[in-house]
């Protein structure tokens, strides 16, 4: 998991990154039998993740058992996402759900607890649940197969099983399929190297994961005739979900399958896919309702995006993840050219450490005469320098994106003032330019641009801004809409710090990071000092401040001596050892 825009970090490595120092102590209380009718409506919610309805459901269903803090907890989640909120209600409903998620995690999910994600990857109140192949079959409170009757395991999100031991796919497939946990699993990530065709067969055949609306294999090398066993068996007709990872007879398997027919969002991996399979994938007739597409890490160059853009798929995806295909502008080139990109809502080409889209990418995408319906745009972690986001600030298309991720691009000086003076970018309400190299003199343009007032987040964290951009921040009408302020790693002092406790316009701020102020890298053993005693004193009697959901003051030196001071305003709501995890939801 992230933990702070001023470090760099493989999002995908971490994912298989399980805390293991950490033992617990509690009342066990596995065993907990929920009501029939609470059962039924947590499968009813995690059946369909993005159905609000079902959500409030659930809380009903809690209420009428007594369980007033749990529906309190899943009304929060669902509330924060609702459109035209009035001021304050969303960063009122944030601070409800991470405090009552915070105090309730060990009660909610007993010994899965160690096991279960916090706030930061609830999926609509569903924590995502992680854990070693050996898990499967270890005794004691290490293990999850004495865990099946657990109170826990309904209210776990997405179950992935990584792999870590000798055991065989074989060997970890039959031992999970035994668990009767897996009723109340509905989205499955397998992460076990290799997968056969018979062991394939049996997971896709097995009741126990019938009811699946989620699987993943795109970290499990499959065999074509695995991936022909799979698609080919009972498991995939319900899934609205799938990845997989294929060569070109297992993608000709995929695009051959009816059984896909409800998928609508589809995710393929694989290194030996040429522009024919790309060609055999998009005019499956079968995937008809895949909206969201991701080919993220694949060879897919020029020549392949221009085959896959030709065809209906194309025509009908609303989300396109590229990130790590080996020839990033060529595929965004290819991508531009093509008239079935106009359906395109949503572009992702993140974290591309080995190959990176450059500014000849960029200025493809933003002379694109298709991509006028885009309104996300995330190029985090590239190679994009000053003309690429000039080109962008002048696009003639590209004029409705509502959320513009750039961080860890060498954009400079000349590429933040570039982009505060261009009216195309207007419409945004989310843009994070972490680590960018902007300067003082870039933060400060961005910070008094005319044309960014409704912001919702904003990060300019690991730029070297001084107080010049706080006083462009705190500008009545400049920013008045901003729920997310991220602000760590720059040489912000005590007067900057007193500028924002004053700002009593931020009405829905919930989340502040100052982290670092000073501190010359996020790795540093020494902490910033640009923060005295008097910046911690001003926080702690700011009265615009008072209702924040989480304020990160890690590496600064000076808060960690008023850490008490602090809890006593803040409560568990201020971090000043580690960042937490509302600040990694916003790098």
């Amino acid at each position: 998991m992230p933990h702070n825009d001023g470090e760099l970090e493989d999002h995908d490595e971490d994912e298989n990154e399980i805390d293991e120092e950490v033992e617990y102590e509690f009342t066990d209380i596995s065993g907990y039998n929920l009501p029939p009718g609470v059962l039924k409506a947590t499968r009813a919610a995690k059946a369909d993740p993005k159905n609000d309805d079902a959500v409030l459901d659930l809380a009903l269903e809690l209420d009428q058992i007594g369980d007033s803090e749990h529906a309190d907890f899943f009304r929060a989640v669902v509330e924060q996402h609702r459109p035209n909120l009035p001021p304050g209600e969303w960063r009122r409903h944030l601070a409800r759900g991470m405090e009552l998620s915070n105090a309730k995690h060990e009660e909610w999910f007993g010994r899965l607890s160690r096991r279960a994600g916090g706030w930061h990857s609830t999926q609509r109140g569903f924590p995502d649940v992680m854990c070693y192949d050996g898990d499967l079959v270890d005794e004691g409170d290490t293990g999850l197969g004495n865990l099946s009757t657990s109170r826990g395991w309904p209210w776990g999100g997405q179950l992935t099983v990584l792999h870590r031991s000798d055991f065989s796919g074989a060997e970890v497939v039959r031992r999970l399929l035994e668990l009767p946990m897996l009723a109340e699993v509905f989205d499955l990530n397998l992460n076990l190297n290799k997968m056969d065709g018979p062991t394939a067969t049996t997971l896709g055949k097995s009741k126990s994961v019938a009811h699946l609306r989620g699987l993943h294999l795109h970290q499990t090398n499959l065999s074509a005739p695995a991936v022909k066993a799979l698609i080919e068996s009972p498991v995939i007709k319900n899934l609205l979900s799938f990845s997989v990872f294929a060569d070109g007879p297992g993608l000709a398997a995929v695009a051959a399958a009816e059984g896909l027919k409800a998928i609508r969002e589809l995710r393929i991996r694989g290194d030996k896919l040429t522009p024919k399979d790309w060609i055999k994938l998009g005019n499956s007739p079968h995937l008809t309702e895949v909206r969201s597409l991701d080919v993220g890490e694949t060879p897919l160059n020029a020549e392949g995006m221009a085959a896959l853009a030709s065809t209906p798929l194309m025509a009908r995806v609303e989300s396109l993840t590229i990130g790590g295909v080996a020839d990033p502008d060529g595929a965004a080139t290819s991508l531009a050219a093509s008239p079935n990109a106009a359906n395109l809502r949503e572009l992702n080409c993140p974290r591309t450490y080995q190959f990176q889209m450059t500014s000849a990418g960029m200025i493809a995408l933003a002379a694109s005469p298709y991509l006028g319906n885009l309104r996300a745009l995330d190029l985090s972690i590239a190679a994009v320098k000053a003309d690429g986001i000039k080109a962008l600030a002048k696009s003639k298309t590209l004029t409705g994106l509502e959320r513009l991720l750039m961080r860890y691009n060498p954009l400079g000086a000349a590429g933040g003032k570039a982009l505060a003076g261009s009216p195309v970018f207007a419409r945004l309400t989310d843009l994070r330019l972490g680590n960018c190299n902007l300067g003082a003199a870039g933060g400060a343009a961005v910070a008094n641009s005319p044309h960014l007032s409704g912001l919702r987040v904003l990060n300019l964290s690991g730029n070297g801004m001084t107080n010049t951009a706080v006083e462009g921040i705190v500008r009545p009408g400049a920013f008045d809409h901003l729920r997310a302020l991220i602000l760590g790693y720059n040489k912000i002092d005590d007067a900057g710090v007193e500028m924002l406790a004053n700002a009593d316009h931020f009405t829905d701020l919930g989340v502040l990071d100052l982290a670092g102020q000073g501190q010359t890298s996020v790795v540093s053993s020494r902490h910033g000092k640009l923060l005295t005693k008097s910046a911690i004193d001003t926080l702690i009697k700011s009265e615009s401040l008072k209702e924040l959901a989480a304020l990160s003051l890690q590496g600064n030196a000076a808060a960690l001596p008023r850490r008490a001071d602090l809890a006593e305003r803040f409560g568990k709501r201020v971090h000043c050892t580690h960042s937490p995890p509302e600040v990694a939801m916003h790098q």
